[in-house]
């Protein structure tokens, strides 16, 4: 008898990696304009703030989802983090890497500020 291995995906990682550039992304234009982050730079955060429900939405399935990569879903967010950022090279594993941790650590900021 064989034991059939249910795949977790990675919608839930993928979510949080476009938040987390689109952040990054957002966050360079605005430096770009004048070297400064004022309020005034609101306007450059829409991708970030369109971004934002579904990455937090699901989070909590982001470790189970990583844990569980294969070899594709490694090439889809590769995919996704070279289709966002243009030249990004080989150092796309490090925006994934640190995408998924600093919005996992988010995601624990609140829960802590919740009392979860």
């Amino acid at each position: 008898m064989t034991e059939e291995v249910t795949k977790l995906g990675i919608k839930e990682t993928k979510d949080v990696v476009l938040f987390m550039t689109a952040l990054g992304m957002d966050i360079m234009e605005s430096f770009d304009d004048d070297g400064k982050l004022t309020g005034g730079d609101l306007v450059n955060f829409s991708d970030t703030f369109l971004a934002t429900l579904p990455a937090f939405t699901g989070i909590d399935q982001v470790i189970p989802e990583v844990k569980d990569l294969d070899a594709a879903e490694i090439l889809e967010l590769k995919d996704l983090i070279v289709g966002r950022l243009p030249g990004i090279g080989d150092k796309w594993i490090d925006v994934a890497e640190n995408a998924i941790m600093a919005g996992y650590h988010i995601f624990k900021v609140v829960s802590a500020m919740r009392g979860n």
